[in-house]
C-alpha cells in the first residue's frame, strides 16, 4: 500500500476530496444499484418480472452503456420514473431503506477526514457520514443526487426527470469550486455511470477550456487481494468522467486495491483522531412492507414493459388489462391509463387497427386525455399508412391543445402536463413531416418551413422537454438535420447528450432498435459499407421485442445492402396491420432492393 501511494505521504486532508458511490455503504447493509433496482421492481410489479426483464430481454438485447459496457440490468432512475408514472410516489417506498442506517468504518474515517478540513462528494442517498461528524461540517459533504428524507422525496435524484436536465445550478457551482480548490480527487465505490448529469458537467468543463492541471485523480477499482497501479487508458471500459477530467489536464491514475485499506492508510498518514467502529447491526432489508395492490402491480408491470418498448410482453397482457377495465368502473384516470397501455402494446407489435381502437378509449373527458388521445390517433394513423387521417388528427390535437392552454382555470400541475403533451405532439409531428419525403427537408420548401417552425416552437418550450432525455435527444437531432439546409437562429443550449445513448441509457429497447436501424440506413444512403452482423443485430433486437414493423424494415435494409432475403418475411408482412398503400410500398421496395424510407 505504501509503495503504491508513496506520494500521498506529504499530503494533508484539506488537499483531498473523496468521491463515493454505493460501494461505500454496502458494509452498512445497503443494497448495490442492481439490488435496489430489483427491490423496486419486486415491490411494484408482478412476480418474476425482474427475472423476465433481466434474464430474457436484457441478456439477449445486450444494450451498451456510454462507457461501452454491456448492461446487465435496468437503470434505477428509469425504473423508478416508470413506476411513479404507474402508481405514484408509492413506488418510492423501497427507498426507505436509506433511513436510519448505521455507519460503517469507511463512513467514520471519511467523517474524520471532513472534520479535518477535507471534502466529500457522494451520489449516495444515505446520511451515514453526517451521523459521524458534528453538524457544523455537514456543508463539506455534498450529496450530488440529494439525501433521503421521507418528507421530501420529489427532488431526490432517483428519477430520470430529476437528473436528465443536469446537476442543479447550486450543486454545479459547489462542485466546480471544490475541484478548483483541491489537489487530489479520489473515487471509491463509484461506477461512473451518471450519464445524464455528472458526465455532462465534466464534459462541459473541457469544452469550455477549464484547466485542471493542478488536479490528481485516483480511481479506485476495488480488490480485496491486490494493490497495484493500472494503466487506465488500456482498460476495456473507461468511465466518461475520467476521460473528461484527463482532457481538462488532470493527472489520472487507476489503482486496484481495497478502499478500506486505503482509508486506513490515509488516516494513519494524516494522524486523524482514533476511533473504533461502532458495533453494527447490518440490515438485510431491501424492500419495504408491500402496500401495492394486485391491480397496481399489473399496471406497474405493463408500464415497465411499455417504457422499455417491449411490445410483445405488454401485448400478451391484453386479456388481464381488459379484465382490469371491468373492475375499475368510474375511475376515469385509470381507464385512460389502461387504454394507453393497450394502445401502445398493439402499436409496438404492428396491430394498428387495434391500437387505433384503444387510442379512442384514452379520451375520458379531461382536457389532457382528449389531447393525448388525438395525439395517439395521429401517430397510429401515420404508422398504419393513412397520411390524410394522420394530418386531421394532428390538426385537431394542435387546435385543442392551444384552446385548452388558453383557458385560465387549469392548475399549475395540469398546465405543466398539457405543455409536456403538446411538446410530445410536436415531436411526433416532426417525425411525420420527415416521413413525407424520402429526402426529408431538401425535397420541399413547405416541409422545410413547417419543420423549422415546429423546432422553434419546441425550443421555446425547452424547460418542458429537458426533463425527458428521449424528447431532448430527438429535438437536438432534428435541429442538427434542419441546420444543414436552413440557417439556424437557435441560441438554446442543448444538454450534451447523444441520440444513441439516450435510448440505451434509459433501457428503451424499441428506441435503440429504431436508432440503430436509422443510423445504418443513413450510412447505406451515403454509400458506406454496412457489416451484415450490424443488420442482423437490428433484426434480432426487433424480433426480441416483437417489433414486426422494425423487422420488416430491417429485412429491407438487409436485402438492399447485401442482397440477402430474410426467411419467413412474407408471413410477417401478413401479420402486420398496414394500409394497402404501405403494403404495396414495402413490396415495391423489396422488389427494387431499396431500404424503407
Amino acid at each position: 500500500m505504501s509503495k503504491v501511494f508513496e506520494k500521498l505521504k506529504t499530503t494533508c486532508p484539506k488537499d483531498f476530496a473523496i468521491w463515493s458511490g454505493a460501494g461505500l455503504s454496502l458494509a452498512s447493509g445497503l443494497p448495490s444499484g442492481e439490488k435496489l433496482t430489483k427491490a423496486v421492481i419486486d415491490y411494484c410489479c408482478m412476480p418474476r418480472t425482474w427475472d423476465d426483464v433481466v434474464d430474457h430481454y436484457f441478456a439477449n438485447a445486450k444494450l451498451i452503456d456510454s462507457a461501452g459496457r454491456i448492461k446487465k440490468f435496468p437503470r434505477l432512475e428509469a425504473v423508478i420514473e416508470s413506476m411513479i408514472s404507474a402508481i405514484g410516489n408509492k413506488a418510492l417506498a423501497p427507498l426507505s431503506i436509506f433511513e436510519n442506517v448505521l455507519p460503517n468504518e469507511r463512513h467514520m474515517i471519511i467523517a474524520e477526514h471532513v472534520l479535518a478540513g477535507g471534502w466529500h462528494l457522494t451520489t449516495n442517498f444515505d446520511s451515514c457520514i453526517e451521523l459521524c461528524c458534528p453538524e457544523h461540517v455537514h456543508t463539506r459533504i455534498i450529496h450530488l443526487h440529494g439525501c433521503y428524507n421521507a418528507s421530501c422525496l420529489e427532488d431526490l435524484g432517483a428519477r430520470i426527470k430529476n437528473i436528465s436536465a443536469g446537476l442543479p445550478s447550486t450543486i454545479s457551482l459547489r462542485l466546480l469550486q471544490v475541484i478548483q480548490d483541491i489537489k487530489y480527487l479520489v473515487f471509491m465505490g463509484y461506477s461512473g455511470s451518471d450519464y445524464f448529469d455528472i458526465d455532462p458537467f465534466f464534459e462541459r468543463r473541457w469544452k469550455q477550456g477549464e484547466d485542471l492541471g493542478h488536479l490528481n485523480v485516483i480511481w479506485i477499482k476495488h480488490s480485496s487481494f491486490n494493490c497495484r497501479k493500472l494503466e487506465w487508458k488500456e482498460q476495456p471500459h473507461i468511465p466518461s468522467i475520467l476521460v473528461n477530467l484527463h482532457k481538462c489536464g488532470a493527472h489520472v491514475e487507476e489503482v486496484e486495491c481495497d478502499a478500506l485499506n486505503l482509508l486506513r492508510y490515509l488516516k494513519e498518514q494524516w494522524m486523524l483522531p482514533a476511533s473504533q467502529p461502532q458495533a453494527l447491526e447490518y440490515s438485510s432489508r431491501t424492500s419495504a412492507p408491500n402496500g401495492v395492490e394486485e391491480i397496481e402491480k399489473l399496471i406497474s408491470t405493463v408500464q415497465l414493459y411499455t417504457s422499455m418498448g417491449i411490445g410483445n410482453a405488454a401485448y400478451m397482457m391484453e386479456r388481464l388489462l381488459l379484465q382490469a377495465l371491468r373492475k375499475l368502473k368510474g375511475d376515469k384516470e385509470a381507464y385512460s391509463k389502461i387504454y394507453y397501455y393497450l394502445n401502445d402494446a398493439s402499436r409496438n407489435v404492428g396491430k394498428y387497427n387495434s391500437s387505433i381502437h384503444y387510442a379512442r378509449g384514452i379520451s375520458q373527458g379531461s382536457a389532457y386525455s382528449i389531447v393525448f388521445s388525438r395525439h395517439r390517433l395521429a401517430g397510429d394513423s401515420w404508422l398504419r399508412g393513412d397520411g390524410l387521417q394522420a394530418i386531421w388528427y394532428f390538426l385537431t390535437a394542435t387546435v385543442v391543445s392551444k384552446l385548452v392552454l388558453a383557458l385560465p382555470h387549469h392548475s399549475q400541475a395540469q398546465r405543466s402536463q398539457l405543455n409536456r403533451e403538446y411538446a410530445e405532439l410536436k415531436i411526433t409531428y416532426l417525425h411525420f413531416l420527415k416521413s413525407l419525403s424520402t429526402r426529408f427537408f431538401r425535397s420541399s420548401y413547405v416541409l422545410k418551413w413547417l419543420a423549422s417552425r415546429v423546432v422553434r416552437d419546441l425550443e421555446n418550450k425547452w424547460s418542458v422537454i429537458e426533463s425527458d432525455p428521449h424528447a431532448t435527444a430527438k429535438v437536438v437531432r432534428f435541429r442538427e438535420e434542419l441546420s444543414k439546409v436552413i440557417k439556424s437562429e437557435s441560441q438554446k443550449p442543448a444538454q450534451i447528450i447523444s441520440f444513441e445513448n439516450a435510448f440505451n441509457e434509459t433501457d428503451s429497447l424499441l428506441g435503440t432498435a429504431n436508432m440503430m436501424r436509422n443510423a445504418l440506413q443513413a450510412k447505406f444512403e451515403k454509400g458506406m459499407s454496412i457489416h451484415p452482423e450490424e443488420v442482423d443485430r437490428v433484426y434480432e433486437l426487433s424480433s426480441l421485442i416483437g417489433d414486426r414493423p422494425g423487422m420488416l424494415k430491417a429485412a429491407l435494409l438487409r436485402k438492399a445492402a447485401h442482397g440477402a432475403n430474410t426467411p419467413g418475411i412474407d408471413l410477417l408482412l401478413n401479420e402486420i396491420e398496414w394500409s394497402s398503400s404501405y403494403r404495396a410500398r414495402w413490396n415495391r421496395l423489396n422488389h427494387e432492393c431499396k431500404p424503407w424510407s
